[in-house]
This record gives structure tokens, sequence and C-alpha cells, in this order.
């Protein structure tokens, strides 16, 4: 098993980083030199959590740190939102997702866009969601695959909306449905994500790509503003 907190992968991408560092099996283990790897403030805020949220708090803040160095950002605190999203310094922007075992963020300049991250885990029972969390186009798509192939097809969708709503969080400022964004998955490259929201919130260009990382879905989204695009 690995050790806890340490890194387990780090990615570059053409708009900044995304970093995975392993999480302990149990958080009673966690030690206060784990906790001295935060920023003071970060340290402050993780020693009033309890239980698994205290281990992905501090995997996540540990994993956004790392990502945020390697696109040369200083140190500093991040702390968290209304809305649980990372507060990071103007001129940046990141994300932090996580489950059992690890933590993932990514990185990146505002000037490339916003960013967001996903991580979900395929194994386990599969769950009824489709109908809640996929539009009619997807369920069909999906509903062609072989049974075994349709958990994994769901999930991947299911994950790579929660990667583009992070990044579309801060433009709309509100809770963004299932049906107000439709995935048509690429085996190779980017998927193709086409928005549909229903407040009229603007035009954006979306960027989806999934990475299979053992038997979890790793999903990063890149949102930028049709005005932000460089033209060709």
């Amino acid at each position: 098993m690995a050790s806890s907190f340490q890194v387990e992968f780090r990615r570059g991408l053409p708009f900044g980083a995304m970093v995975g560092v392993s999480l302990p099996s149990d958080p009673a283990t966690i030690k206060p030199s784990d906790i001295k790897r935060l920023h003071s403030a970060e340290r402050e805020y993780a020693r009033g959590l309890t239980g698994l949220r205290k281990s992905t708090w501090i995997g996540g803040r540990i994993a956004l740190s790392k990502a945020l160095s390697a696109i040369g950002a200083e140190k500093g605190p991040v702390l968290s939102g209304n809305y649980g999203e990372p507060q990071l310094p103007s001129i940046y922007t990141g994300s932090v997702s996580h489950k059992k075992h690890l933590a993932v963020a990514i990185a990146a300049k505002k000037q490339h866009g916003l960013v967001g991250i996903d991580l979900e885990d395929a194994t386990g029972r599969p769950r009824d969601v489709a109908h809640k969390v996929l539009t009619p186009t997807e369920l069909a798509d999906v509903g062609e695959l072989p049974e075994h192939l349709q958990w994994p097809a769901t999930l991947m969708r299911f994950s790579m909306k929660e990667a583009v709503y992070k990044a579309l969080f801060p433009h709309v400022r509100r809770y963004i449905g299932f049906q107000e964004a439709e995935v048509t998955v690429h085996i190779n490259g980017p998927s193709t994500v086409r928005l549909n929201l229903s407040e009229n919130d603007g035009g954006f260009i979306v960027e989806a790509r999934y990475h299979w990382i053992g038997t979890r879905i790793l999903s990063v989204a890149r949102i930028r503003k049709e005005e932000e695009a460089p033209s060709r």
C-alpha cells in the first residue's frame, strides 16, 4: 500500500497541471507532520475537521499545492468558498476531487480558461442513476452497449459532467442540472460536450477528457467564454 499523502502521479496538460495524492486507509493515522505540510491557515482549518473529511481535505490541498507549484504559482493558503470551491489567487483556477485512497487536483492560469476535475470509482455495485444523470440521447447511446459496459459508460458521462460543472460554476454561480450538458464519449482524444444551459448563461467552449487510473475514472474539463477563445 502506498504511503499516505504521497504523490501518486503528476501529469502536465496543454493548459495546466494535474496531481494525484494517496490518502490514508484510516484517517486516525494522520500524523501532525502530515498537517504541517499545509500552509498555516490551511492547518488551522484542517484541525477542525474529523474522519474522512479531514483526510480528503488534507490530501486535496497537498495535491492542489503541487499542481499550482507546477505552473509557477507561489505557495499560499487555499481555503474553501461557500460552495466548497477552492479559493485561489485571482490569476489562477483549480479544482479538487477525491475518492477512497486518492485525492486529485488540477490547476491552470485563468488566461487559459477555467478548469474542473472529477474522480469516480467504477468498482462496486452499479446504481440505477442513468435516467437522472443522462439525457435521452446519452441513454440511447449507453443502451446500445453490452450490458456489462453500461455502468462504466454511465459513470464516465457523469464524471465528465461533474468536471464541466466545476469549471463552469465560477461563470454562472448556480446549480447546473444534469440535463444541461450532453456528453459524446470518444475513445481516443477529447470527448464532445454540448451545453444547453437553462438560464441562457452565455456561450462557452468546452473541452473534456477522461483518463482511466486502474478502476477509477478521472475527468478533466476546461471552459472558455466564446469571446476569449483565440481565433483561427
